[in-house]
């Protein structure tokens, strides 16, 4: 199995995606914490589409949305593809966290998709986004060379 470890904020939402949808934020049309950029979910779906991975949600998001709210908003987006798990929350660097699930989930390859750099050991995994863009295609081009890499 391939694995994806999925951030929201910064990846799946972005300050430019932000303040061009910020009127919609106001009127209470969309929510923080509940919508995402649709382009950018789709950019994910090239990544699950050219691999075969599934997503594990390591996204803070994960500490007050169940997986179930989770895969509506994905859906809602355009996502067919599986989330199967979120990682443990130990309050550490994200990548300690990664590395728990990983101990318990063997995987035959994965990346790290995150605008934040706290991926200790993991870092040659991660592809690093920035919150002021989100995923671009570049990243979807870099994700699928990493999940094409052995672990």
């Amino acid at each position: 199995m391939k694995v994806i470890f999925l951030d929201f904020d910064g990846v799946l939402n972005s300050h430019k995606w932000i303040g061009a949808n910020q009127h919609l934020f106001k009127s209470n049309q969309l929510f923080m914490h509940s919508d995402v950029d649709s382009e950018a979910v789709a950019r994910v779906q090239r990544i699950v589409d050219a691999t075969g991975a599934k997503v594990v949600v390591s996204s803070t998001w994960r500490r007050f949305n169940s997986i179930g709210e989770l895969r509506r908003v994905l859906k809602k987006h355009g996502f067919t593809g599986e989330v199967i798990s979120t990682t443990p929350t130990h309050g550490g660097p994200r990548g300690t966290e990664i590395q728990s699930w990983l101990n318990d989930n063997p995987v035959e390859g994965f990346v790290i998709v995150d605008d934040d750099s706290d991926m200790v050991h993991l870092m040659n995994k991660l592809v690093q986004t920035t919150f002021d863009l989100g995923l671009q295609d570049e990243h979807v081009d870099k994700a699928i060379a990493v999940l094409q890499e052995k672990v």
